[in-house]
């Protein structure tokens, strides 16, 4: 389960795992496979594969994008290949809140937010935005990613009826005058997203819309949440 065309032969829980090509694999005579044999090797730390490879003892490595592995091995001596995962990172936005309960106030923060930035400033540039978790290639998804446009943010509010008055959009809803603020959660202990709360601050605040950053540690997001 999970090895595709291969097929576990041997395993020693501390040391490696040995696959060979599964011969009952569907289609198996079209596939033509370019490796008969594949040893998983196992390492009680990352500083030790690190090592292996330096070594030679390993022929390829799989990292994330976040591990900056050019500190551990260098940049060359080697081939890069970056392939999409299904790590993505996202807003959460709270939709039976009042505000944000409205459609048009969510594509308005939407165009509010540079992605771009946040990706170069907060992760390197090691990242691709995009707005769905398949859209790097599934069947399934194939439009474009949402472009950055303060203006077109500020003109979906206004078609909306908000209006731009004492530092707040805000509008009649029931007799009642509501405005648009976010209160913004985000784990203290993880750098890459408190930079991209501030720049998501920064950049709804360029709008109009006020943001109060809220910082927490990880033990305490979840007790938080469920208030």
């Amino acid at each position: 389960m999970g090895t595709g065309i291969y097929k576990i032969n041997s395993v020693d829980a501390t040391s490696q795992m040995q696959l060979k090509i599964n011969t009952n694999w569907w289609n198996i005579e079209n596939i033509h496979p370019k490796a008969e044999e594949l040893n998983v090797k196992i390492f009680s730390s990352v500083a030790e594969l690190y090592n292996a490879y330096k070594l030679g003892s390993l022929d390829m490595l799989t990292t994330t994008q976040s591990s900056n592995i050019e500190e551990n091995i260098g940049t060359i001596g080697y081939n890069k290949k970056d392939i999409c995962g299904r790590q993505f990172d996202y807003l959460a936005l709270n939709c039976t809140e009042n505000v944000l309960a409205n459609k048009e106030v969510r594509q308005a923060i939407s165009y509010a937010i540079s992605r771009d930035e946040i990706n170069n400033v907060a992760y390197g540039g090691k990242y691709i935005v995009k707005d769905f978790p398949l859209s790097y290639g599934s069947y399934l998804y194939n439009e474009k990613a949402q472009e950055f446009n303060p203006d077109k943010a500020k003109e979906i509010l206004q078609n909306n009826g908000w209006e731009y008055k004492n530092n707040y959009w805000q509008k009649k809803v029931n007799k009642s005058t509501i405005r648009v603020k976010i209160d913004l959660v985000v784990n203290s202990s993880n750098q890459a997203r408190v930079k991209t709360a501030d720049i998501i601050k920064e950049n709804l605040e360029k709008i109009g819309i006020p943001v109060k950053i809220i910082s927490v540690k990880d033990r305490n997001i979840s007790k938080l949440y469920c208030k």
